[in-house]
């Protein structure tokens, strides 16, 4: 994997919110966490530690493919800091 793919190499992706509960419309977007292997095992957050993280993952998808390069956005000093981009293989947002 290319050296981008290092910074998430113990990431877990998960599901949540209108998608994950089955109460999504057709045109609604897919809301993911990004989590690390460590948090889930009741350990220290990795990925809120700094925004950078935001941008690291926007770079990782760009890399590895996943998000059309055009569509990604970091929303990084929003209440809740996120990054949104149109899967490249199936065109949901996420």
């Amino acid at each position: 994997m290319r050296r981008d793919g290092r910074n998430f190499a113990d990431a877990e992706i998960h599901p949540f919110g209108s998608f994950m509960s089955g109460l999504y419309l057709p045109t609604a977007d897919m809301d993911i966490v990004v989590c690390s292997s460590s948090f889930m095992r009741n350990g220290p957050p990795k990925y809120l530690s700094a925004k950078s993280w935001l941008y690291k993952f926007q770079k990782f998808l760009t890399m590895q493919q996943v998000a059309e390069p055009t569509s990604i956005e970091v929303i990084a000093h929003a209440r809740i800091p996120l990054v949104k981009y149109v899967d490249k293989a199936t065109g949901l947002k996420v």
